[in-house]
């Protein structure tokens, strides 16, 4: 990863430490939940929007909403995904989860609340024009939809799951999500459709290998792993998989020549990261 890189990233990110808790609007215990949740991300959604933005020309104020929205969607699903009736994480992002901070009950309702601020970014604050943001208001019931969907079929799986049945689970949570970046930007910049089929080719490869970094570093964790695709794979093969997710995102960007240089970037992180895992 270049010192450019890191530093674009480094500034983007307390760009967004900043910007998610002013865009909340939410005060009392219910705010104070939600702060704690957002805090200590990495912001790759963000970042994804930002570079995706840049390529098509969308406004800084466009992308900054989308990035936003994103983000408060992503963490009300770590804030449902954490609690004891489904993950039981004891750990998010160096600390302690927000049901065991503060409370089950604190946990689901920050994570509802930050769902309809994603909405009302989305609609309201998001999207001058009211017919593109009702379109980006059904992408984001999308991908919440299936997102809920990928959570409850993780719910079923039984002890030594295959990766067969992980992966779709993986491509409904976290690969939709990034999905959801690529198309939500695609809409506020105007792509074509060839463009926008291209990054959100490149979004789904991108999230897929990202998810099984995150397992494999999530391995040797206490807490519930019947959705660890790296378990479910072994080392060697899980390795394999993201080397061929890596290959796809490079692939589909292909076509954008010179402009894809610092998604090129993204990818050479996570491939960095994947070299960090023994």
């Amino acid at each position: 990863m270049s010192d450019p890189f890191s530093a674009r990233w480094e500034e983007l990110r307390r760009r967004y430490d900043t910007l998610v808790v002013e865009y909340l609007g939410i005060d009392g215990r219910l705010g104070e939940t939600a702060r704690y949740a957002l805090a200590g991300g990495k912001r790759v959604r963000p970042l994804l929007a930002e570079t995706m933005g840049e390529i098509l020309g969308a406004t800084r104020k466009e992308v900054t909403h989308v990035a936003i929205a994103v983000e408060y969607l992503h963490t009300a699903s770590l804030l449902l995904d954490d609690l004891p009736a489904m993950d039981r994480a004891r750990e998010r992002r160096g600390a302690e989860p927000a049901h065991v901070r503060f409370s089950d009950a604190d946990a689901m309702l920050a994570s509802i609340a930050l769902v309809a601020r994603s909405y009302a970014i989305t609609l309201g604050e998001g999207a001058e024009d009211p017919l593109l943001g009702r379109a980006m208001a059904q992408e984001l019931s999308h991908a919440i939809v299936g997102m809920a969907k990928g959570q409850s079929l993780e719910l079923t799986l039984e002890a030594g799951a295959g990766g067969d049945q992980i992966e779709p689970i993986h491509q409904r949570k976290t690969s939709a999500l990034f999905v959801l970046v690529a198309r939500l930007v695609s809409s506020v910049g105007g792509a074509d459709v060839a463009t926008a089929t291209i990054l959100a080719r490149f979004a789904a490869a991108f999230g897929a290998a990202y998810q099984i970094i995150d397992d494999l570093h999530d391995r040797d964790l206490d807490g519930e792993q019947r959705g660890n695709l790296a378990c479910a794979l072994g080392l060697g093969p899980a390795r394999a998989r993201v080397d061929a997710h890596l290959r796809e995102a490079r692939e589909a960007i292909a076509p954008l020549g010179v402009a894809s240089a610092r998604l090129v970037q993204c990818v050479d992180w996570l491939s960095e990261s994947l070299e960090a895992v023994r």
